[in-house]
């Protein structure tokens, strides 16, 4: 399965969001948080439909994960995804399959995070009452087709 070239995207500032937090591999928060700092993406436009304050849902995300001190740069390559990251990217695909599309973008994966297993900003969407499960039907596939990359998962990193 292919991501779009924005979601790849959306994982590189993800990275960088863990490094910023003091994290030592990219969650699937962080994955958000890139998500929300990509900010011109159709998950966030989602977001907005449903009423959510992007700054204040970043807020509640970054209090979750912030450390104090950053990861320096030196450590890059070896900030990589947990495997709770990876199985979020994965349901970020099957909502692409399910959607008739060929590659998974920022709304399958704010989908993915919603379906997935425990996280910050799941629970803050689940406390304001958003519920995003029920958008997919009415999420249009995009056209033009988006530009899309492969990307090969070893050993936790991911390569473009």
């Amino acid at each position: 399965m292919l991501i779009t070239k924005e979601l790849n995207e959306i994982v590189g500032i993800a990275r960088e969001e863990a490094m910023r937090t003091g994290c030592g591999a990219i969650e699937s928060d962080h994955l958000i948080l890139g998500m929300l700092r990509h900010a011109d993406n159709d998950g966030c436009r989602l977001l907005l439909e449903k009423g959510v304050d992007l700054s204040d849902m970043k807020g509640c995300v970054e209090s979750e994960y912030f450390r104090g001190a950053q990861v320096p740069y030196v450590e890059f390559e070896n900030i990589v995804p947990s495997k709770g990251a990876q199985y979020t990217m994965n349901l970020a695909m099957l909502e692409a399959t399910k959607r008739g599309e060929k590659a998974a973008g920022p709304r399958d994966l704010l989908l993915a995070v919603c379906k997935g297993p425990k996280s910050a900003a799941k629970t803050y969407l689940n406390a304001l009452g958003v519920r995003l499960s029920d958008s997919r039907p009415a999420v249009q596939p995009m056209t033009p087709s988006p530009k899309v990359i492969n990307i090969v998962v070893n050993r936790s990193k991911i390569y473009s």
